[in-house]
């Protein structure tokens, strides 16, 4: 048994070695772009979602009208910039995109339900707003298409 003070007999390494060299490559913007992709991916999600009940929307608002038209261009919205975010590509046009509707959300839907209520719809959706906004301003980092993107054309001049 070997604890990890004591070398290992593997390859010359030392049981300490193997994770300290998976936590230096764990840095602050690879887990920043982890929280993108994730974001993206769940904002698809949310677009897929919309898609197939569309009537979601208005009764989330409380309208006796249903809202098909605005319903599909939120959901093909959530749909195509999550997808966007989750690549990495295009990273603050569609962030920015997304930030509208969700800030929509904050204030025609959530506002109702108020803090500390049982989902924390409010809590999440303006969390979700804070980060749209994070990556409107600030982009995306090296693990993303826009960064693949960037180097490839620095690499050819």
């Amino acid at each position: 048994m070997t604890t990890i003070d004591e070398p290992s007999t593997h390859k010359g390494t030392t049981a300490a070695a193997a994770p300290a060299g998976i936590l230096q490559r764990l840095t602050p913007e690879l887990g920043f772009d982890l929280v993108l992709i994730y974001l993206g991916l769940g904002l698809a999600v949310r677009g897929v979602l919309f898609l197939a009940d569309p009537s979601w929307i208005s009764e989330q608002l409380h309208t006796a009208e249903e809202l098909i038209w605005p319903s599909r261009v939120i959901a093909l919205g959530h749909l195509g910039a999550g997808v966007l975010l989750g690549l990495g590509l295009f990273t603050r046009t569609a962030a920015f995109v997304q930030l509208l509707p969700v800030l929509g959300a904050v204030l025609l839907v959530h506002r109702r339900e108020g803090l500390a209520s049982p989902g924390q719809s409010l809590e999440f959706a303006a969390l979700v707003a804070a980060m749209l906004l994070f990556y409107a301003a600030f982009g995306s980092g090296r693990l993303s298409l826009d960064a693949y993107l960037k180097r490839r054309a620095s690499r050819s001049r």
